[in-house]
């Protein structure tokens, strides 16, 4: 149904009941309050078993396709919760709410500043800032970065995702932590 958001679990089993409460609450969650500030329906969630695309310390990660799908990568291995799905697609959402209005762009330019407006929503909407607003960026991370803002098209993985990122040399696991979740510190 167009007016729907849905999540589509895979039916091989390879999710435990815990999991699938945590994948269920954190997306009914992030939902209902997207719902009232993106205005956003039509849109299809797939949870995949993609460990190799996830945050390692929370065991999940998104990545926006397209207007209309999500993909939320899942570690079967991790514990995932709630509290890390809702956060993961609280920030997918804003990127969807971008790409039905003026887009996410396609220069590095762009995309940093679509990173940094999800980011923002995130803290908007939950309260607290971002867990890669605690990232510390040096100088020479800043230069690189500029000298590459008009990469066309970015090269969203070299760039934002993971422990090689260029932009940032601080390790996933690191960054997002449970201790965050609950008490705001960063390691």
């Amino acid at each position: 149904m167009p007016d729907m958001i849905q999540l589509h679990l895979p039916g091989s089993g390879v999710y435990g009941a815990a999991q699938l409460m945590a994948l269920d609450d954190g997306f009914q969650t992030a939902v209902r309050i997207a719902r009232g500030l993106l205005e956003i329906d039509g849109l299809d969630v797939f949870a995949i078993d993609a460990p190799d695309m996830v945050i390692p310390a929370w065991g999940c990660g998104g990545y926006t396709y397209s207007a209309r799908s999500v993909v939320l990568a899942v570690d079967p291995s991790c514990n995932i919760t709630a509290s890390a799905v809702r956060t993961t697609l609280i920030h997918e959402f804003h990127h969807v709410a971008r790409e039905r209005g003026p887009g996410r762009g396609t220069t590095l330019r762009d995309r940093v500043v679509s990173e940094g407006l999800a980011m923002l929503f995130e803290e908007d909407t939950l309260g607290a800032p971002s867990e890669f607003a605690h990232q510390v960026i040096t100088d020479g991370q800043v230069r690189r970065l500029i000298k590459a803002l008009d990469e066309n098209p970015a090269d969203d993985a070299r760039w934002f995702f993971g422990a090689t990122s260029a932009l940032v040399d601080v390790p996933q696991d690191v960054t997002r932590t449970p201790e965050h979740e609950t008490t705001g510190k960063t390691p």
